[in-house]
């Protein structure tokens, strides 16, 4: 399966969020630890979009990968 390069989630039902990002944590990382070393999430409610793009430029952990999440994108100003 081809892993798009951006995922947009949007609506309230918080289980199925979950169990997506749990299984394209799978497919993005393989079975290991490295998975947490190599996913930051961003909540633009409390931090600037520049935080999540930052952790996009970062150089992954010991994988290929990196995972960046950005809660509450909505909440942006233009």
């Amino acid at each position: 399966m081809v892993i798009p390069p951006i995922s947009l989630l949007a609506g309230r039902e918080i289980v199925l969020r979950d169990e997506y990002l749990n299984k394209l944590k799978e497919q993005v990382f393989g079975p290991g630890s490295n998975r947490d070393l190599n996913t930051a999430t961003c909540d633009c409610r409390k931090e600037p979009l520049s935080t999540a793009l930052d952790q996009a430029k970062t150089a992954p952990f010991l994988s290929e990968k990196r995972l960046i999440i950005i809660d509450h994108i909505d909440t942006l100003k233009a």
